[in-house]
């Protein structure tokens, strides 16, 4: 009996991430149709294969998956404080903005008094820091 079941794929930064893991779950046995949405990070998988042999598959590819009954319903609206704690990823983002910001700021306004100050920099390097870890992170992968 075919059957369609929907998984929540997180830790995909690029198209070729998205591509990786379609290709490797079309490639399972009783895997009939397979399509990978990048932007709501959803795996529809059709076809006779067990969701725990799908979901092992993604594992081995290196990427989180969540059930079915985990996916968020893609007509919820949510706010931008809602959007930026959902992921760690924006979450980190936020932070390297917030980081980033008084470097850009004062960066042009102190030079001109003649006054430079450290923390600038070193405000600098850790939004670097915090804002590219995890894609760097899933560079090692």
């Amino acid at each position: 009996m075919e059957n369609k079941q929907t998984f929540r794929i997180t830790g995909m930064d690029c198209a070729s991430c998205a591509q990786t893991v379609e290709n490797g779950v079309a490639k399972l046995d009783g895997v009939d149709n397979c399509r990978l949405n990048f932007t709501t990070e959803t795996l529809s998988v059709s076809g006779t294969a067990v969701s725990q042999q799908i979901i092992s598959r993604m594992q081995e590819l290196g990427y989180d998956v969540a059930a079915a009954d985990d996916v968020p319903n893609v007509a919820e609206t949510v706010n931008f404080w809602q959007f930026m704690r959902q992921r760690k990823e924006t979450t980190l983002a936020l932070i390297g903005a917030v980081l980033i910001l008084p470097g850009l700021l004062f960066n042009e306004l102190l030079p001109m008094l003649g006054w430079e100050h450290p923390l600038l920099n070193l405000s600098s390097i850790a939004a670097l820091i915090a804002a590219g870890l995890p894609v760097a992170r899933s560079a090692w992968r």
